[in-house]
C-alpha cells in the first residue's frame, strides 16, 4: 500500500458539468409573453418544459495532471467544448439542423470550459487506487444560435427573440473522490465532484451552473 501520489500523473477522458435550467425556464416563458403568446399557449409551453429536467449534463473533452507534493499531490484539470468539436465527431451537422415543418434552420456556436486546480490525497492499493481531493474551479461558457427560416411570418418572429445572454460562469470550491482501476502506470480512472460556486455570473437566459460534475477515462502514471 502506497500514497496515490507517487508520480506524476496524466490523464485524458470525458468531464461533465452540469447546468442548472430552472431560471432559464421561466425566462423562456417571459419571452414567450412578451412575443404576444395567447394564454393557452403558454400553458401549452410551461407544461412541456415540466418534462425538462432543471440540471442538464455537459460533456466536455479534458486531463488531468498531477505531481506529488511531500504529502499528497496538487493536480491541474481542464476540459472544454467547442461546436467545432462536436462536429469533427459527428455529433453536430457542419451546416446546422434543417426542419422542414415549419421551415427552420438551427446552427450553435458553443464554447465551454472547466478549469480546477486541488490537492489530492489518497491511497494505491495495487490494481485499485482511490483517492478524495479539495480545491478550487472555475466554469464558463455560452451559445450562440442561428435560427433562419423561410417563412415569411416566422421570420419577424425569430428576429426579436432576444438570443443573446445564453452564457454561464461560476467560480468556486470543489469536493472530489476519485478510482482508479488497472495496472500501476496505466489505469481506467472515474471522478465525482461536488462544486460549492461562490459568485454566479448568469447571462440573460438565467443559465446557471450546476453543483455536481463527474470524469472519466485513462490516467498513466510514472
Amino acid at each position: 500500500m502506497r500514497a496515490l501520489s507517487l508520480g506524476v500523473a496524466i490523464g485524458l477522458g470525458i468531464w461533465v458539468s452540469t447546468l442548472d435550467l430552472s431560471g432559464t425556464k421561466g425566462h423562456l416563458l417571459d419571452v414567450a409573453a412578451d412575443l404576444g403568446a395567447p394564454p393557452a399557449t403558454l400553458a401549452e409551453v410551461e407544461a412541456k418544459l415540466s418534462d425538462v429536467p432543471d440540471l442538464v449534463p455537459l460533456p466536455l473533452l479534458g486531463g488531468r495532471f498531477s505531481f506529488p507534493l511531500p504529502i499528497g499531490a496538487l493536480e491541474l484539470e481542464g476540459a472544454f467544448l467547442t461546436d467545432q468539436i462536436l462536429v469533427g465527431l459527428g455529433l453536430w451537422p457542419a451546416s446546422g439542423v434543417e426542419f422542414s415543418d415549419p421551415p427552420i434552420g438551427v446552427d450553435l456556436e458553443i464554447g465551454a470550459y472547466s478549469l480546477g486546480l486541488s490537492w489530492q490525497l489518497g491511497l494505491d492499493l495495487g490494481l485499485l487506487a482511490v483517492g478524495v481531493g479539495a480545491g478550487g474551479a472555475v466554469v464558463g461558457g455560452g451559445i450562440v444560435p442561428h435560427v433562419t427560416t423561410t417563412h415569411p411570418d416566422l421570420a419577424p418572429i425569430l428576429d426579436t427573440i432576444p438570443w443573446d445572454g445564453i452564457t454561464w460562469a461560476a467560480a468556486g470550491a470543489v469536493l472530489t473522490a476519485t478510482a482508479e482501476l488497472g495496472l500501476p502506470f496505466l489505469r481506467l480512472f472515474v471522478r465525482g465532484g461536488l462544486f460549492l460556486p461562490v459568485p454566479q455570473a448568469p447571462g440573460a437566459w438565467a443559465i446557471r451552473v450546476g453543483g455536481y460534475s463527474a470524469a472519466a477515462g485513462m490516467v498513466i502514471r510514472f
